[in-house]
């Protein structure tokens, strides 16, 4: 259960330290994130700079979804 995970993990906790791997691997709690975190706000992908001329393009991944951002 996804509960246990977060709880035992946090238990591992140390301040100032990252977070516990578990909270950063386990695959419940990613699909959690991507649906209510990625699922549901803006997500920076990239700059203008970063695609300065027309036809130009950069990819990102989130989950399983991939993008691709053209300049027009």
């Amino acid at each position: 259960m996804v509960s246990e995970v977060i709880v035992a993990s946090m238990k591992e906790y140390k301040s100032g330290f990252s977070l516990p791997g578990p909270l950063y691997s386990h695959p419940k709690l990613l699909k959690l994130e991507l649906q209510h975190i990625f699922g549901k706000e803006w997500i920076f992908v990239g700059s203008i700079p970063e695609i300065p001329n027309v036809g130009d393009f950069i990819t990102f991944d989130i989950g399983k979804a991939s993008i691709i951002v053209i300049r027009a």
